[in-house]
Protein backbone atom coordinates (compact mmCIF):
# COMPACT_ATOMS: atom_id res chain seq x y z
CA UNK A 1 0.00 0.00 0.00
CA UNK A 2 2.93 2.27 0.91
CA UNK A 3 4.26 1.93 -2.53
CA UNK A 4 0.94 3.04 -4.44
CA UNK A 5 1.30 6.88 -2.96
CA UNK A 6 4.99 6.85 -3.66
CA UNK A 7 4.07 5.54 -7.14
CA UNK A 8 1.08 8.32 -8.18
CA UNK A 9 3.00 10.97 -8.99
CA UNK A 10 5.10 8.73 -11.79
CA UNK A 11 1.58 7.35 -12.59
CA UNK A 12 0.34 10.92 -14.31
CA UNK A 13 3.61 11.16 -16.01
CA UNK A 14 3.60 7.04 -17.54
CA UNK A 15 -0.04 6.25 -17.36
CA UNK A 16 0.12 2.66 -19.24
CA UNK A 17 2.85 1.92 -16.99
CA UNK A 18 1.01 2.57 -13.94
CA UNK A 19 -2.04 0.87 -14.62
CA UNK A 20 -0.11 -1.86 -15.66
CA UNK A 21 1.91 -1.74 -12.01
CA UNK A 22 -1.76 -1.03 -10.18
CA UNK A 23 -3.36 -4.23 -11.83
CA UNK A 24 -0.03 -6.38 -10.93
CA UNK A 25 -0.27 -5.18 -7.09
CA UNK A 26 -3.70 -6.00 -7.26
CA UNK A 27 -3.08 -9.46 -8.82
CA UNK A 28 -0.73 -10.25 -5.96
CA UNK A 29 -2.74 -8.56 -3.05
CA UNK A 30 -5.31 -10.97 -3.95
CA UNK A 31 -3.00 -14.03 -4.20
CA UNK A 32 -1.67 -12.81 -0.48
CA UNK A 33 -5.39 -12.74 0.92
CA UNK A 34 -6.55 -16.00 -0.31
CA UNK A 35 -3.47 -17.81 1.14
CA UNK A 36 -4.13 -15.87 4.27
CA UNK A 37 -7.37 -17.24 4.16
CA UNK A 38 -6.62 -20.91 3.79
CA UNK A 39 -3.34 -20.94 5.93
CA UNK A 40 -4.11 -19.06 9.36
CA UNK A 41 -7.79 -17.13 8.35
CA UNK A 42 -8.09 -13.02 8.24
CA UNK A 43 -6.63 -11.77 11.09
CA UNK A 44 -2.99 -11.96 10.55
CA UNK A 45 -3.79 -10.55 7.39
CA UNK A 46 -5.76 -7.37 8.54
CA UNK A 47 -2.80 -6.88 10.56
CA UNK A 48 -0.22 -6.69 7.77
CA UNK A 49 -2.33 -4.08 5.81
Amino acid sequence: MLSFSCRRSKRIKDKHRGRWQSTLVRRKSNMAKRKWKSKRGSQFYHKLF
